[in-house]
């Protein structure tokens, strides 16, 4: 009760009411380490805003935005570097991911990795956008699938992949397509 009425002090008046409430809901619930509480409520956050991007039939294009952008900091690891910079301010990481993505991807997108980006809090950015790209998956009630080819499959390749792992699994799959010439 103690650790509510402090979550009451601290955004009581500048958070929605609802947001109070079940921050301070969880406040008061047992957890194992400081860690998890944090952890849940970084769920709690990307799920909010996953949700929100479903209802407006955004979430197909977040989740690919999301899987394009690891592409690209998969082979670029300076960027992945500036992003999680400890010694750089949050605001400076939040600067890098607006000057990549402003423009070029849905906002929601940009809402998201830039939150990866503020508080990576020691995580990799390429874990905590696996993680995202997994939630999405999940709202959309599908298994994720990353296939890795040395050239770009055709529309009846990729179909038929997509069919094959839908009936091994009994659900559907989204399959992402990484390209990388060396395998």
């Amino acid at each position: 009760d103690d650790k509510a009425a402090l979550v009451e002090r601290l955004l009581g008046g500048r958070a929605d009411p609802r947001v109070v409430d079940l921050v301070s809901e969880l406040a008061r619930q047992r957890w194992s380490t400081p860690e998890d509480l944090v952890e849940a409520l970084e769920r709690f956050a990307a799920e909010s805003v996953l949700a929100a991007a479903q209802a407006d039939g955004d979430l197909e294009t977040v989740e690919q935005e999301l899987f394009r952008f690891g592409r690209f900091l998969a082979h670029e690891r300076a960027v992945r570097e500036a992003l999680t910079d400890r010694m750089a301010t949050p605001e400076a990481r939040v600067a890098v991911v607006h000057r990549l993505l402003d423009g070029k991807v849905h906002p929601v997108t940009v809402q998201l990795v830039e939150r990866m980006a503020r508080e990576p809090r020691g995580r990799p950015i390429m874990a905590a956008l696996s993680d995202v790209e997994r939630l999405a998956a999940l709202r959309r009630q599908r298994l994720l699938a990353t296939v890795t080819v040395a050239v770009p499959p055709t529309p009846a390749q990729l179909e038929r992949l997509t069919a094959l792992l839908t009936r091994a699994y009994g659900r559907a799959v989204q399959v992402n397509v990484a390209v990388d010439p060396e395998v």
